[in-house]
């Protein structure tokens, strides 16, 4: 994805995917470029080409008995940079958008600052979390407990409004879904109530409504996020300004520290012309 490598020297990349392919046994790779970069694009296709030709690329690469492929994708639009599940879905041709994500921090920090017991309740089963296997297993090693093919159905609390436990309902994994995996299907007769004095509800990485809502004349994207300016960070409302994930969906904090950046400077900008 990096724009001036893919430009300048596209054969390194190559070289780069090749043997980190041979390192982890993969036989096929992809270079994701945005549309809006010909240039970029022009390039990479040319070096593919020169190293299929050189027998770089192909099968049995220079007889090694290692074979390993590369395809050009072509992105419809920018993905959520530094979120893997959203670029994978842009490879396959779908919106880019994260995947919910387990709630890893949280729940780890939760047990670190002194919490008898933190459980993460997932509707799928292991094989479907769509985690790094490294999430995983590090919760695991600090004692966190996954209780899987399990959703909470509603949540319980005393007359004084405070939580005091939920109850959660067996599930069990059915056709796929649009997102390719099994979707999870309720088991009958199967709830069942767990104490639990604090809860953390990981459904998404979306925008929050309640605060998008309060700004009348405010444009929302297609995929309910706040449609900005990405050289100002300008929203559709005078003197008001977004950036990170309210803008970009799931993205990175750098992500989030540049659109703050540019934010600031075009905020000045306003300020001294009032």
């Amino acid at each position: 994805m990096d724009r001036g490598f893919l430009e300048s020297n596209p054969f390194s990349i190559i070289e780069g995917m090749i043997t980190g392919g041979y390192a982890v046994g993969a036989d096929r790779g992809f270079i994701y470029v945005r549309q809006e970069y010909p240039l970029a694009t022009e390039r990479v296709a040319a070096a593919l080409e020169q190293a299929r030709e050189a027998g770089f690329l192909g099968e049995n690469i220079l007889s090694s008995g290692f074979s390993f492929e590369l395809e050009l994708v072509r992105g419809a639009g920018a993905f959520v940079s530094g979120e893997e599940t959203a670029l994978i879905a842009s490879i396959e041709g779908r919106r880019a958008f994260p995947r919910q994500r387990p709630p890893f921090p949280v729940v780890r920090t939760a047990l670190r600052l002194g919490a008898t017991r933190a459980t993460i309740y997932y509707r799928r089963s292991k094989a479907e979390m769509p985690a790094r296997v490294e999430e995983v297993k590090h919760a695991e090693a600090e004692g966190i407990f996954f209780n899987f093919l399990t959703v909470p159905v509603r949540f319980l609390g005393n007359s004084r409004g405070k939580l005091e436990g939920t109850v959660l309902q067996k599930l069990a994994l059915g056709a796929p879904d649009s997102s390719g995996r099994p979707r999870p299907v309720p088991v009958p007769v199967s709830e069942f109530e767990v104490e639990v004095d604090l809860a953390v509800v990981a459904v998404g990485q979306s925008p929050n409504p309640l605060l998008i809502k309060q700004l009348t004349g405010l444009k929302i994207g297609g995929w309910g996020n706040v449609e900005a300016d990405f050289q100002t960070m300008a929203t559709s409302l005078p003197g008001i300004h977004a950036g990170g994930d309210v803008v970009r969906g799931g993205a990175t904090v750098i992500l989030a520290m540049g659109d703050g950046r540019r934010a600031a400077r075009a905020i000045d900008e306003f300020l001294r012309k009032e």
